[in-house]
């Protein structure tokens, strides 16, 4: 055997023996990662206990897996990539085995019956986008490992059991667009930094916890943000992010909290959602708020269809320049302290469904002109100083609740 001969084949032993991830087909490497994606999603149909829809009665192996029932694989590899089940009524749990999927970039399971924790190896999952679980039945805490998923864009754990607090690496997910973690039994606050890294933010919905501290300045720094929803919680303090900075704003919701200091200047923030142009619904009812209403509430988008201000310590009087506001559909002032007379402009808002001006201590005539209003369908104005009901008010087409009593 010539000497170059030798050198050869002892070059292939060396690579055999030293180095064979050197001379693995990709196509062996890929069959194993498939049945890892294989053997992970039959631990999840094993936490199945009960499928009335038969969403799982595909996961058999006389199909491939890529072919099951809300399963989507990647073209060239065969990957798993998403997992969509969402409104199967079935009931079950997660199983730990769900982070062995790499490839996930989506999980949708929304409304289902899903029990159970999170599990912590959701960490596992680098390229998943969309964690979407709302409208189950989870429990405990949201798990830390959460935050190691930094690609996430929708994260959607709303209307489940969760509980604890939110741990500050999920409010550090800065690739978010939707944050929903609404209608659960979570604790804690916003940490003060929030907003600062989220550019592409459009969406923080909270409400209906038990989240408590202030809303955070830094808020003003997610630019692009459309909705605020932090409605039912135990938020307090004043408020006093700059919605100026926050130009796609539509829906601002921050009632049945603890907002405002009760004094005269917990208003003073509704001059910087006059460069909101976008506004739609403004809901600032059941808080501490207290003061008059500043000139600059004219000034709102006439987009608006939703101002609620009720169950606050509001006093003077109510704007003519509502009539600004052609598109409102509702319009909430009761238990404040509003003085001063209903104004005729009121009557302008052609739109109107609800005028709810009870428990104030509004003066003068009830115009009788609002009987004009043909798409009004409630008027609350009792438990005020106003005069008698006026001709014409009784005959609004389709009222179907009319409470004038004074007392």
């Amino acid at each position: 055997m010539s000497a170059g001969v030798y050198k050869f084949w002892k070059y292939i032993l060396y690579l055999f023996l030293i180095c064979p991830t050197q001379i693995i087909p990709t196509s062996a490497a890929t069959v194993k990662g498939n049945e890892t994606d294989q053997l992970a999603l039959l631990a999840f149909k094993e936490k199945i206990i009960h499928d009335p829809q038969g969403a799982f009665s595909s996961w058999n192996m006389s199909l491939n897996f890529c072919s099951w029932a809300g399963i989507t694989c990647s073209k060239q590899h065969k990957r798993v990539t998403s997992i969509n089940l969402a409104s199967k009524a079935f009931v079950g749990s997660l199983p730990r085995d769900i982070g062995n999927i790499i490839f996930l970039t989506e999980i949708v399971l929304t409304n289902n019956s899903l029990q159970g924790t999170i599990p912590q190896e959701v960490d596992r999952l680098f390229s998943l986008k969309v964690l979407s679980l709302g409208r189950n039945a989870l429990e405990g805490n949201i798990p830390d490992t959460l935050g190691r998923v930094n690609r996430l864009v929708i994260l959607e754990l709303f209307s489940n059991n969760l509980s604890g607090t939110i741990p500050n690496s999920v409010f550090n997910l800065s690739s978010l667009n939707v944050f929903n973690l609404a209608n659960n039994q979570l604790q804690g606050s916003i940490p003060t930094d929030f907003g600062l890294t989220h550019h592409n933010l459009q969406k923080i919905q909270l409400f209906d916890n038990r989240l408590s501290g202030n809303i955070p300045i830094s808020l003003s720094n997610a630019s692009k943000l459309q909705v605020i929803h932090l409605q039912f919680n135990n938020f307090s303090g004043p408020i006093s992010v700059d919605f100026g900075r926050l130009p796609y704003l539509q829906n601002l919701s921050l009632e049945y909290n603890n907002f405002g200091l009760g004094e005269q200047g917990d208003l003073k923030f509704i001059d910087s959602l006059v460069n909101c142009r976008s506004l739609k619904i403004l809901k600032l009812g059941a808080n501490n708020l207290q003061g008059s209403l500043p000139r600059s509430i004219a000034n709102l988008s006439i987009e608006l269809t939703m101002i609620s201000l009720a169950d606050n310590c509001i006093c003077g009087s109510i704007p003519p320049d509502i009539s600004k506001f052609i598109n409102l559909i509702f319009l909430s002032i009761e238990h404040n302290n509003f003085t001063g007379i209903i104004p005729p402009e009121i009557t302008q808002l052609g739109k109107l469904q609800s005028i709810l001006l009870s428990n104030n201590r509004l003066t003068g005539n009830i115009l009788a002109s609002i009987g004009n209003l043909s798409m009004l369908d409630e008027v609350h104005l009792e438990y005020n100083e106003l005069n008698g009901i006026k001709q014409g008010i009784g005959y609004i087409c389709g009222l179907s609740s009319i409470i004038l009593l004074n007392a």
